[in-house]
């Protein structure tokens, strides 16, 4: 005999079975929405949207989950905040390729340890 998907979610509310189901960074919205059980949209401006779902916050740009977090930001930090996670990611990509090719400058005897140390210090300061 086959259930309604709807009574099987409610027997395992019942049952207080929970979903081994974890959001990560850069899901799509569309799939955060299909896989958690209850949502609420609590923010909405422009590309930025918020949803509540059993205390977490959830922040989606163009939506891609970009944040979570334990409480509503403000609608000023969640413009600045929210939008901030993509250009770090992006910076950490160009930070962890640029220490890499200094280290395969080092290791090609190109850059002595002391001027490997010295670029490492000044990239790591850009990037900052």
């Amino acid at each position: 005999m086959k259930y309604p998907a709807s009574l099987l979610v409610a027997a395992m509310l019942v049952a207080g079975c929970q979903s081994t189901f974890a959001p990560k960074i850069g899901m799509t919205e569309k799939h955060w929405l299909h896989t958690t059980l209850i949502a609420d949209l609590a923010y909405m401006e422009g590309n930025v949207k918020a949803y509540r779902s059993s205390g977490t916050y959830y922040y989606f740009v163009d939506g891609v989950l970009v944040k979570i977090d334990q409480g509503m930001l403000p609608a000023q930090t969640i413009r600045m905040e929210v939008t901030s996670p993509q250009k770090n990611s992006v910076a950490g990509a160009d930070l962890e390729s640029e220490l890499r090719r200094l280290d395969q400058l080092r290791k090609d005897g190109i850059l002595t340890d002391a001027e490997f140390n010295q670029q490492k210090a000044a990239v790591l300061q850009k990037y900052k």
